[in-house]
């Protein structure tokens, strides 16, 4: 089983459906800089809720072959 991570960062807007204006993709900006697209469509809904806000994600992360980071997030904490 792969080792979850935890990512503490802003929570924000990364992709945007433009022909119904949805948004169809979150990122974290981490406290250093780095960003990972979210994925996990289960919590995508709950998550758009809490977009510009600080935040704690918890799971697997990964890097694809050109550089792009992910977190699979199984978990979260909003920061006050």
């Amino acid at each position: 089983m792969a080792k979850e991570n935890k990512l503490t960062g802003m929570l924000v807007a990364n992709a945007w459906d433009y022909e119904t204006s949805n948004l169809i993709q979150l990122a974290i900006e981490t406290d250093d800089y780095e960003t990972y697209i979210v994925r996990n469509d289960k919590l995508l809904k709950e998550l758009k809720d809490y977009v510009d806000q600080k935040i704690e994600l918890i799971g697997r992360v990964w890097e694809d072959k050109i550089g792009d980071k992910y977190i699979n997030v199984s978990d979260f904490t909003v920061m006050n």
